[in-house]
């Protein structure tokens, strides 16, 4: 059996109940003694040894790799002898370990994930992984003394931060963000250099949408319409709204406003609220509009963000909810406890503010699917009426664009 057969689902790894560990090597084969245990306790022992080497980031490529052959040849010969691997496959098993061990510890198996392309990780050790879909939060966690150790490892790294609050470097193919205070708690983003932009043609080639609805979507944007996407916890929202950045052209002046540094378009301004008190939103707002902007994405899900009165046409902004009438509900609560306004002037506010809520769904062959798309007017008593144009039913798209 070829080595690629014996570990040739390396990347197909899942977190076991215990605890944050290294590959999960699954072997369908039995002609031969399972190899996958072994390459689990090596994988672990170099991600251990890996982490605990201070200064792993000053070496280079090839020295890092010297080190990890070294380590593996050194275990194989004292620890594993009664294994025979040809150097063929010790030079593959240390390509792997290449591909997978970043001298971040636990962290390096979120990393190796080809379905991960960013990790946040917070001060009081909380994890995300952001997908195309968005940010989730993982159950494993690092203790204060890893955050601190491996925060403090790459803030030594950077030698000239970007502003007092935070700074950035390319580590291997990783984009690295250290946020410090006053803006916010300390944090680190890692973001992988080659991971899939997510635009129309994904879309379609995804499954995502068809080209009825992608047209549709297109013809919103270049009219500078407003248009809210709701849906549940990781349903597709930010995989559209990243597609609908990337669409607009790059001459038009264009802010995206985000949590996490997550969406990647080209000639855009981005501004990150996480952290942002009161005072501090009041000023991303003033600049906002100051700049006046052609178009404003906003992915922030953040009510008092969504419902800015500071952003005109061309506003994407997207909201957690189940339903078009709870995104709506949820918004007008916010309204009325804030402004002590009636239901009907705030929902007729959001009429005004919004030309189309779009629904996402989560979808078993694709990112997301579109459940639902309604247009918002007013009628002639000034109440909010809602229009559907479009349905995802059956499997299929069935819409009505032309009376709309």
């Amino acid at each position: 059996m070829a080595l690629k057969d014996r570990f040739s689902n390396f990347n197909s790894i899942e977190l076991p109940e215990e605890g944050l560990q290294p590959a999960d090597i699954q072997n369908n084969e039995v002609e031969e003694a399972d190899l996958g245990p072994v390459f689990d306790e090596l994988a672990l022992s170099l991600s251990q040894k890996v982490a605990s080497i201070p200064v792993w980031f000053e070496y280079s490529e090839n020295e890092q790799r010297k080190l990890i052959s070294d380590f593996l040849l050194y275990k194989l010969e004292n620890e594993y002898s009664d294994i025979s691997f040809s150097n063929e496959e010790k030079e593959h098993i240390i390509s792997l370990f290449m591909n997978s061990v970043h001298g971040f510890g636990e962290l390096d198996y979120f990393i190796s994930r080809d379905d991960v392309n960013a990790i946040y990780v917070n001060s009081d050790g909380s994890i995300y992984t952001g997908r195309n879909y968005g940010f989730v939060k993982e159950d494993a966690v690092l203790s204060e003394a890893q955050f601190e150790k491996l925060y403090s490892s790459i803030r030594r790294k950077i030698n000239k931060p970007d502003s007092l609050f935070f700074g950035q470097i390319r580590l291997n193919k990783l984009i690295i963000t250290l946020f410090s205070p006053p803006v916010s708690n300390e944090k680190i983003l890692f973001e992988k250099l080659k991971s899939e932009k997510v635009d129309f043609k994904f879309l379609l080639n995804d499954n995502s949408i068809n080209k009825d609805t992608c047209e549709f979507i297109k013809k919103l944007i270049t009219e500078k319409k407003n248009v809210l996407i709701a849906g549940p916890a990781s349903s597709g929202k930010t995989a559209l709204i990243s597609a609908i950045a990337r669409e607009i052209d790059l001459d038009k002046r264009t802010a995206i406003l985000e949590n996490y540094p997550i969406i990647h378009a080209q000639n855009r301004d981005c501004y990150y609220i996480k952290g942002l008190g009161e005072n501090g939103l009041s000023d991303l707002f003033n600049a906002v509009s100051k700049l006046k902007y052609e178009y404003v994405i906003n992915d922030t899900e953040y009510l008092p963000v969504i419902l800015s009165e500071h952003f005109q046409d061309g506003y994407f902004a997207d909201i957690e909810a189940d339903s078009l009438t709870q995104a709506i509900t949820k918004l007008a609560g916010y309204k009325i406890y804030n402004e002590k306004c009636t239901e009907k002037q705030a929902k007729a506010y959001i009429a005004s503010k919004f030309n189309y809520i779009f629904l996402m769904q989560k979808a078993e062959d694709s990112l997301f699917k579109i459940s639902s798309v309604a247009e918002l007017t007013l009628n002639k008593s000034g109440s909010l009426v809602l229009t559907e144009i479009l349905k995802y039913e059956d499997g299929l798209y069935r819409y009505n664009f032309d009376e709309n």
